[in-house]
């Protein structure tokens, strides 16, 4: 094999491999480059985009009656608060301190502090923030998916 055909069959290999890669979203320009530094970068661009592209997943596995805001610690201070849905159907939304800020505060270094919502104003609290946080269906099924949570969709046109 002459060198221009060597050098024909390895540009063919490659532009077939971009072809390839192009299809799974990654970049063909980059992916065709020799640099093997390159063709990483491409890839990890690639995911990066294809990841902040769907919503990440916030809402807890099924079964989860508990979660937690945060947990916050320092060298002097830990700090945590939770959000309950209690076996009888109120919401509780707990936190507690401890170390030196509660302790300049209240004397005491130790804080504790919980809201109830009754089990009746649930559904508000829940249909509220629904309405605050998406501003679509479309939005909310993507959520939805993002999630792993199933749904029905139905429509009907006259």
């Amino acid at each position: 094999m002459s060198p221009a055909d060597a050098e024909r069959s390895e540009y063919a290999a490659r532009r077939s491999s971009a072809a390839t890669d192009a299809k799974d979203g990654l970049n063909p320009n980059a992916l065709s480059h020799p640099c093997l530094h390159n063709r990483r970068r491409a890839i990890a661009t690639s995911q990066e985009a294809q990841m902040t592209d769907q919503p990440e997943p916030t809402a807890p596995p099924r079964g989860v009656k508990e979660i937690t805001l945060f947990d916050r610690r320092t060298d002097t201070d830990t700090s945590t608060e939770t959000v309950t849905l209690e076996r009888k159907g109120d919401l509780l939304i707990a936190g507690r301190d401890l170390g030196e800020t509660p302790k300049k505060f209240w004397g005491k270094p130790e804080y504790e502090y919980w809201r109830r919502i009754d089990k009746a104003d649930v559904p508000r609290v829940l249909l509220g923030l629904i309405k605050e946080r998406f501003d679509s269906h479309a939005s909310f099924q993507e959520w939805l998916e993002a999630n792993g949570i199933d749904s029905e969709f139905h429509s009907w046109n006259s």
